[in-house]
């Protein structure tokens, strides 16, 4: 392939690892990015437009153009997922108490985001409410950037945040955890399977 742009050139660039697929004829292109541009783009370009999370009563009109467009839409977020959610949530704070919140440079941190051009820089850092939702936690923004918006609560309560979130047509996931491998291993184990239970209901209800 060969392309020249505005901020990238190719001559002759190929992929060396052979794209192989039953369902497609070429590789999924993830665009990510919050802005009307970045949604154009994905529109254009790709096969899913990406983004941050947000509540799904904010999330679903801003994704309708793509979801027209025929392109699937994604969120970028976290998981603290507990037994319970009082111990979930005690999980979240304690993952922030030992950043030294005075250590910060807030004067440092407000010029950043206001010369970043980021549409999703500006919106995480402008949310003003701890929880968006029940199960939708701001808390360790500030400390850890955007994708540290967390689905917070027990594994019943995190499936169904999903399957909501599954409703509007969010239908790809980004997730990370703290510590990463523990998070991503209790999913699988707690809360995969209550999703794929609660597919197959909604499934044989669609079909019925």
């Amino acid at each position: 392939m060969t392309f020249s742009g505005k901020y990238y050139k190719l001559e002759n660039a190929r992929l060396n690892t052979p794209f192989v697929s039953r369902e497609r004829s070429s590789p999924e292109i993830f665009i990510g990015g919050s802005s009307p541009d970045a949604q154009r783009l994905a529109i254009n370009h790709g096969t899913c437009w990406m983004r941050i999370g947000d509540a799904p009563e904010k999330v679903r009109p801003e994704i309708l153009p793509a979801l027209k467009a025929g392109i699937e839409v994604g969120l970028r977020m976290a998981i603290i997922a507990r037994p319970t959610r009082e111990e979930a949530i005690d999980a979240a704070h304690s993952l922030i108490e030992g950043l030294d919140v005075e250590a910060k440079d807030e004067e440092k941190e407000k010029e950043f985001v206001r010369n970043s051009d980021s549409v999703s820089v500006k919106a995480v850092y402008g949310l003003e409410k701890e929880w968006l939702t029940p199960y939708l936690w701001t808390g360790a923004v500030r400390y850890i950037g955007g994708a540290a918006i967390a689905l917070v609560g027990s594994p019943e309560e995190i499936a169904s945040a999903i399957m909501e979130y599954r409703g509007i047509g969010i239908t790809q996931f980004i997730f990370s955890g703290w510590p990463k491998l523990d998070e991503m291993t209790y999913f699988g184990k707690e809360i995969l399977p209550l999703i794929r239970r609660k597919e197959q209901v909604l499934s044989r209800a669609n079909s019925s």
